[in-house]
């Protein structure tokens, strides 16, 4: 069985490792259609180039206009051969979740009574694999730092996969940035990654995989237990073990038998592999955290997640990422989720990490920074909410509304660094706030102050959650 997160947290990274392509299958790919696809995309670009439908500059690095037109390509090609598509890639843009989520999901076709019109992709049980292809913030970065940018979202996106499929083992990501691309397997012992190629150089081998991935590899492939039928797993107890991923959260663990075979493709510790036969699973469903119905809901859900990392912190585990994403809510009540206590950690810096733990990637872990972590969560999620919903209102004067957008504009591109003028946002915007928590984003502002200031005071678990009883008191 698997071991604690304190254990998990040391997994292994592997670059440039040519099993992935394996894996994937590619030789069962004929060169030929990939050869005839790829002269057909490039002649299909230049035309456009030609017709002054493109712009030249743009189609030398990935945009989400190049890989879909790519994907539907692939697609829609036919050869000789029979080979139908089982799955499709689409696109999976939702502002429920954190940005960094994936550009495309492959999903498994359904039967026909079932549909996938949902657009919360990245959750849903057809679900099989994904594409990322957010461009870095600046496009002269050398390609080293652009990789570590664009992995960071790949392992967001591949967290995501493995809390929210019961039976997914790992998670297989198509990684595009600048004008390369690579594959990445997450799984909860580490990560591996693919040679890089040029997709203009390459574009046979992109084929290939893009091929291989809607035509070729089944579930069981991608990494999910086909064995295990839905809503009838197996309950058992595992113990002190389950502790941090399963009872400190108030819930029931399963526990998932794989075949051997898969469970040990894409871990390189083959004696930790055979030591782990078996997969702990959450039977729970989950919302994004900006998917609450009040904001006494999120503030319950808000409470009962610091309990847990407060019981997760006194137990000598120090998480270090928080984020949005990994912090849900349930389906049908208002607790709260810490997602991801067992998904290892890449090294890469977090969205809302705390000001002061990103200073120093080797700073000593403490409660501060996670108890900070937690505030810019809550304090994002509520100013983004408050504007997408004030923003489809239309007893707001021109001038409230033109600043409501324009906000909203810079919550995309948030750092860590400015999240204390989240805080401050309900003074900003008194019409689409409670009182409850005006007052409570005011009380915030004065515990983050006592943290940072010369004299900087300690601030607890007990700080932040005595702030939020107050405030869901007021809700009563």
């Amino acid at each position: 069985m698997y071991r604690t997160p304190t254990i998990l947290a040391r997994g292994t990274a592997a670059y440039k490792d040519p099993r992935v392509f394996q894996r994937l299958a590619l030789d069962r790919v004929s060169a030929q259609f990939a050869a005839n696809c790829s002269e057909a995309f490039k002649e299909e670009q230049q035309l456009q180039l030609e017709d002054g439908a493109g712009d030249s500059e743009k189609a030398a690095i990935f945009t989400t206009e190049v890989l879909a037109s790519l994907f539907r390509h692939v697609e829609g090609f036919t050869d000789s051969s029979d080979t139908q598509t089982e799955h499709t890639l689409q696109s999976s843009k939702t502002w429920r979740f954190s940005k960094g989520c994936s550009s495309f999901v492959l999903l498994e076709r359904p039967p026909s009574q079932e549909s996938t019109t949902t657009k919360d992709y990245l959750l849903s049980k057809h679900a099989l694999s994904f594409c990322v292809a957010n461009s870095p913030p600046h496009l002269n970065l050398k390609l080293e730092e652009s990789l570590k940018y664009i992995v960071n979202q790949a392992q967001k996106c591949a967290g995501f996969h493995l809390s929210s499929q019961d039976s997914q083992l790992f998670s297989v990501v198509l990684v595009a940035f600048q004008s390369t691309f690579c594959v990445t397997m997450f799984d909860r012992i580490g990560m591996t990654l693919s040679p890089i190629h040029n997709l203009w150089d390459d574009m046979e081998k992109f084929i290939c995989i893009v091929r291989s991935l809607t035509c070729l590899l089944s579930p069981f492939e991608l990494g999910r237990v086909v064995s295990l039928p839905l809503q009838q797993h197996t309950r058992r107890s595992r113990g002190s073990s389950a502790l941090l991923s399963s009872f400190e959260l108030g819930r029931d663990s399963f526990v998932v038998s794989s075949p051997p075979q898969q469970h040990t493709h894409w871990s390189r510790s083959i004696e930790t592999c055979n030591a782990a036969p078996l997969q702990p699973v959450l039977d729970i469903r989950r919302r994004p955290l900006l998917a609450y119905t009040s904001e006494k809901e999120l503030l319950l859900g808000m409470h009962s997640t610091v309990r847990v990392h407060q019981s997760l912190y006194q137990r000598g585990v120090s998480l270090r990422r928080i984020t949005a994403g990994r912090v849900m809510l349930a389906s049908h009540s208002s607790e709260g989720i810490l997602m991801d206590l067992d998904i290892v950690n890449a090294g890469s810096k977090d969205d809302f990490m705390a000001a002061r733990s990103s200073d120093s990637a080797s700073a000593k872990p403490e409660s501060q920074q996670d108890i900070e972590s937690f505030i810019n969560v809550l304090s994002y999620t509520v100013a983004k909410r408050a504007l997408l919903d004030a923003d489809k209102q239309s007893d707001f004067d021109p001038a409230t509304l033109y600043r409501l957008r324009s906000q909203l504009q810079v919550l995309g591109s948030i750092t860590s660094r400015q999240a204390w003028w989240l805080l401050k946002f309900p003074s900003m915007f008194p019409m689409c706030f409670s009182s409850s928590i005006i007052d409570l984003f005011a009380s915030l502002s004065k515990f983050l102050l006592s943290y940072k200031g010369d004299d900087p005071q300690k601030i607890t678990h007990e700080g932040l959650l005595r702030l939020l009883d107050n405030a869901i008191g007021k809700m009563n």
